[in-house]
């Protein structure tokens, strides 16, 4: 690799090179570099070359640029000891997470694989975090009063939760032969979980906290506003949590209890689930519209009622959020000689819908979990049981439980007179 030149920037160093890659990567570490600035990490090529070093507390900071183009095995003494065999196996595959006493201070060190930008060579990520702080203050919790105690507990009940539920990733690399879900997917639960109400106005409500917390000896006094906004997103974030444990359940599971229902019972299932939804419907003014659908005694399907409710909430929610306000959305209701089907069509608000390739299937990756074609997220449908991106997903999963297919289709509307296109949801049961 061709070294360029150096560039100083207040709290961090690194080099320019020939690889776009690395230029490319250059502004987004500026953006961690301050994002974070109590950080500490440094970036190594795979030649084991220091790229970009923010590791200030182990050495003068006017010097920092020195250590740019040098493996970290020749730092020096001031920097704690790591092998250059650590470096090149990260570059196989493996990531090291260890906890080590180094002077009077107690870090915590990891060196993991990091490639971006769909390059072949990656880099090496090497993060310290300081304990000594929070090691001393595990050492005087005796001082906490049963209230702290208790929060605490539940605090680590949550993270404990957190963690179990995010154990999916094995599931998830599984999906990889779907090339759009793989682009949207990822970036999407990122931006589900971090962006609005929930886990990233949690870590904002928690900065404001630290900030301007008044501390004494044993205590701190906290502004109430700060603490109200806290527990809302506290709470948030529970339910959150919650959404995901529920979801894994139902993914998880292969058993409903079925029964055989009229086509009145299954429409009836349906209206109940319209006038339930109707203070939904009201934040954008929208309406449903139902066909008429007759001779509805004898034919039968198989269904569980409570797996139908659900499927029926989440696509209406789901058109409500993807539908301009004033939309009217339709609900068709088909028998064929064998089938009973249900259409739940409106149009949409966004172009992006419109480009899926469903000749080549791209519709598909609706279906899987956290794919969404937008990236805003509309908090504001509280009876929404499975955001996040899991909605479509849990409709699939439940239909497909019942036996039943679920597909979707853009095409050029025929009923709608101001739209040119047209989505449609389609719920198909086998009659008996």
């Amino acid at each position: 690799m061709e070294l360029m030149a150096v560039s100083n920037a207040s709290n961090s160093d690194y080099l320019f090179v020939d690889d776009p890659t690395l230029s490319k990567l250059i502004p987004l570490l500026d953006v961690w570099s301050f994002s974070f600035p109590e950080s500490e990490f440094a970036i190594f090529d795979c030649d084991l070359k220091c790229i970009h070093f923010k590791l200030s507390s182990f050495c003068d900071i006017s010097s920092t640029k020195d250590f740019l183009g040098k493996k970290y095995s020749e730092f020096g003494p001031e920097f704690l000891l790591i092998e250059d065999d650590k470096f090149s196996q990260v570059l196989n595959g493996a990531s090291f997470e260890i906890e080590s006493n180094f002077g009077d201070r107690i870090l915590q060190i990891r060196i993991s694989y990091m490639k971006l930008f769909d390059q072949d060579s990656g880099l090496i990520f090497l993060a310290f975090v300081d304990r000594t702080k929070e090691n001393i203050k595990i050492r005087n919790v005796s001082n906490f009063t049963e209230k702290q105690i208790s929060f605490l507990k539940q605090e680590q009940s949550l993270y404990r939760e957190i963690i179990s539920i995010f154990n999916w990733r094995q599931e998830i690399e599984g999906k990889g032969g779907n090339k759009i879900w793989m682009q949207q997917a990822l970036p999407n639960l990122n931006t589900s979980l971090m962006q609005g109400s929930g886990i990233g106005a949690l870590i904002t409500s928690l900065g404001a906290v630290f900030e301007t917390a008044q501390k004494d000896d044993n205590n701190a006094i906290v502004p109430l506003a700060f603490m109200d906004l806290l527990e809302e997103n506290f709470h948030v974030t529970k339910r959150l949590i919650k959404t995901m444990a529920d979801a894994q359940i139902v993914f998880e599971g292969n058993y409903l209890n079925t029964e055989e229902t009229s086509l009145s019972e299954a429409i009836k299932i349906v209206d109940e689930q319209v006038d339930y939804l109707d203070d939904m419907l009201q934040i954008k003014k929208q309406h449903v519209v139902m066909s008429v659908l007759k001779k509805l005694e004898s034919p039968k399907i198989v269904i569980s009622k409570d797996a139908l409710k659900t499927i029926v909430r989440e696509i209406l929610i789901n058109a409500m959020k993807y539908s301009p306000d004033g939309a009217e959305i339709i609900i068709l209701y088909l028998r064929t000689d064998n089938n009973f089907i249900m259409k739940f069509i409106n149009p949409p608000n966004y172009k992006e819908i419109e480009n899926l390739d469903c000749k080549n299937s791209e519709e598909i990756a609706l279906f899987q979990p956290f794919f969404r074609l937008k990236k805003a997220v509309d908090e504001r449908y509280s009876k929404e049981e499975f955001g996040i991106g899991l909605g479509l997903p849990i409709v699939r999963k439940l239909a497909e439980d019942m036996k039943a297919r679920v597909y979707f289709t853009v095409t050029k509307s025929n009923i709608y007179e101001k739209e040119e296109r047209e989505v449609c949801t389609s719920l198909q049961f086998p009659m008996i």
